[in-house]
């Protein structure tokens, strides 16, 4: 009776095992449509990267501009 035991329980993480690799299989397939998606994607990300620089920098001189002495004598 413990030997079938034993083989049913090995047959059950096997089955276990072999969902978990399926599972991880699909998981990488993902991964990997998800990189390439990402290296397709970053010349765009450099460009508003840069453009969000751009808008920063010109907002902060529109809201703060160099002090600069005005009075005429």
């Amino acid at each position: 009776m413990q030997p079938s035991t034993t083989h049913k329980s090995k047959a059950m993480q096997f089955m276990e095992l072999r969902e978990q690799v399926k599972q991880l299989e699909q998981t990488a397939v993902k991964l990997r449509d998800n990189m390439d998606t990402t290296i397709k994607q970053v010349p765009s990300i450099r460009k508003l990267t840069t453009l969000q620089s751009a808008v920063f920098l010109s907002a902060g001189r529109v809201l703060n501009p160099p002090f600069e002495n005005t009075k005429k004598r």
